[in-house]
């Protein structure tokens, strides 16, 4: 995807993140209360857009790369109508599209052809198929139309835009991003 920073038509915004302790929930479901704490990212847009996501795994602490396959576990990513919340222990409905299966790869992608806008935004759900599979993630958001500037916070280290984190109620929020309520 050639950027509008290098005279392209995509808006891109990156995360990096961890899946580890508590915030390594697995996979959304209500039997596993757990996976309310999976890593949760505010999605907005100014118009109606082709938003593109990856979600790539790496190594605890990286900020991507590649891994050596016996260290890949399952994920998934999910892009949620919520009204602003974080999903809960399950996915109830909402479901604007996800990257599904779980699959044992270094990479997911998740293709919306014409996500509308939303007042509230969309949460952005990053998650591993078991519970306590620990690696670092990096979620990178292509959009085709701007990303409305509420849900983008500067990293303070490259100077990229990227997506607020949702923190939930038993986690300090830090600079990246807010406390957001669970949707359940």
């Amino acid at each position: 995807f050639e950027t509008v920073d290098h005279g392209g038509n995509w808006h891109k915004a990156t995360m990096n993140a961890d899946w580890v302790g508590k915030n390594a929930g697995g996979c959304p479901q209500p039997a596993n209360k757990n996976s309310m704490y999976n890593p949760q990212f505010l999605l907005k847009t100014t118009r109606p857009a082709h938003v593109f996501v990856t979600l790539e795994q790496g190594k605890v602490g990286m900020k991507s790369g590649r891994i050596a396959h016996e260290d890949l576990t399952s994920i998934a990513v999910f892009v949620m109508k919520l009204k602003g919340k974080r999903l809960g222990s399950g996915i109830y409905g909402g479901m604007q599209a996800n990257s599904a299966p779980f699959i044992n790869s270094a990479l997911v992608t998740c293709d919306m052809t014409n996500l509308g806008v939303e007042q509230e935004g969309y949460t952005i759900c990053c998650t591993t198929f078991e519970k306590a599979q620990e690696a670092g993630l990096c979620l990178t958001v292509y959009s085709d139309a701007p990303f409305d500037p509420s849900c983008l916070v500067k990293n303070a280290e490259t100077g990229q835009m990227m997506l607020t984190r949702m923190y939930h109620e038993q986690e300090t929020p830090k600079k990246d991003g807010k406390c957001f309520p669970q949707s359940r």
